[in-house]
């Protein structure tokens, strides 16, 4: 029990004679979001013994306070009715996180009563329970007395308003996006995007990989949003999965970089993942020159070998040709894209952007950029202009 619990009971214990009421609960189900009431301590959150304990003078006011399970702690306030020889107390206990109204019902001279919760706010709204406990007596004026009652009560559940699991699927830009809605179907969490590609004034352009990595709330009316660094994310649930927007922005000093609203959906449980055949892969670009490279079993491409010829000036104009060569290995993303980056082999100097998309049907095409290159023909100093260029490959076999 908190200090300040304890202090209040104290103070209930201080009454002459007061009526001390202890229920010991067993409590079933969850408590609704945002409610911070239950505070169930064992391993189980649905279930826990509490002893409430009560202590109220002749006039039925006084303290009360609930430690185990539960823990709270206020004020009190009893009534008594008599009919015949039924005798009926109800108990409103208001506590920090809400309101429980009990009544206790007995027979005068039956050596027990029944208890039931009337209604509760609050913290506990929608909680319910009943059983039973030791009688009062019911002949002489009010006065304070001393029961105990035993019984159970079920904390409703809160509604699922997701289906819990992993859920996937595509983004405008064609990237991968997945996330998972944790049991109970209220939390959204893992939420993670493969790229998201932004567009910069002045260039160059950049590419994120967005993962979020806490845990977020799902409202009511199944929209969640989170956000992270400079790229904020949105969606809601419905009956098909899961869909909505995600938007990277960004400046420092004069670069301004935006993504714009990129719209996004995902099913669950996901739809299959593309595949294409491992494998060498040979062909040719839009110059009419070779291209190479492999699919690894494990989805990763290496042993890139691509050429191409480069237009130079030094004044005059001059053709040289080049190989963009990569000797390690990058990954394949979800959607069968892959980027390779390097720098040029033989007497050029520069940098080079390989990206490809593979097929299912053993093909994959893609670009090569070539820029920043210079070519040193026997000491003579090229500057050739960045260029772009397509090109096809199949697999071997």
């Amino acid at each position: 029990m908190s200090a300040s619990a304890a202090d209040r009971t104290a103070r209930g214990r201080a009454f002459a004679g007061a009526i001390v009421v202890v229920v010991s609960l067993s409590l079933v189900g969850t408590s609704p979001a945002g409610h911070q009431g239950l505070r169930t301590q064992q391993a189980d959150p649905r279930s826990g013994r509490v002893t409430i304990r009560i202590a109220a003078d002749a006039r039925g006011r006084g303290t009360f306070a609930v430690e185990g399970a539960l823990s709270d702690a206020g004020s009190a306030r009893m009534t008594r009715a008599r009919a015949g020889s039924r005798l009926t107390l109800t108990h409103a206990l208001e506590g920090d996180r809400g309101t429980v109204v009990l009544r206790a019902v007995q027979r005068c001279g039956a050596g027990q009563a029944t208890w039931t919760i009337l209604r509760a706010s609050g913290g506990y709204a929608g909680i319910a329970g009943g059983g039973r406990g030791t009688a009062a007596p019911c002949a002489g004026p009010a006065r304070p007395l001393r029961a105990v009652y035993r019984g159970a009560v079920r904390a409703p559940v809160p509604p699922t308003l997701a289906r819990p699991g992993l859920y996937a699927g595509w983004t405008g830009q064609r990237e991968r996006i997945s996330l998972e809605v944790l049991p109970g179907g209220r939390l959204v969490s893992s939420v993670r995007v493969e790229r998201l590609s932004a567009t910069c004034a002045p260039p160059p352009d950049v590419v994120l990989e967005p993962a979020f990595p806490s845990t977020y709330p799902i409202s009511a009316d199944g929209a969640f949003s989170v956000a992270f660094g400079s790229v904020a994310l949105s969606g809601r649930f419905d009956q098909a999965g899961a869909a909505g927007t995600i938007a990277y922005a960004s400046q420092t000093g004069a670069t301004m970089c935006t993504s714009g609203a990129v719209s996004w959906s995902a099913t669950s449980p996901p739809d299959p993942l593309p595949t294409a055949p491992s494998g060498a892969y040979c062909g040719s670009t839009s110059q009419g020159l070779g291209v190479c490279l492999t699919l690894t079993p494990a989805g990763r491409v290496t042993r890139v070998r691509l050429e191409a010829t480069l237009e130079c000036t030094h004044p005059e104009q001059a053709l040289f040709g080049t190989v963009a060569g990569f000797g390690g290995s990058v990954p394949v993303r979800s959607n069968l894209r892959f980027d390779v980056q390097g720098s040029l082999e033989d007497n050029a100097s520069g940098d080079y952007v390989l990206a490809g998309t593979f097929d299912p049907g053993g093909t994959v095409s893609g670009t090569l950029s070539v820029h920043r290159v210079r070519v040193d023909q026997e000491g003579t100093l090229f500057t050739c202009r960045n260029s772009a260029h397509t090109w096809t490959a199949r697999r071997l076999g």
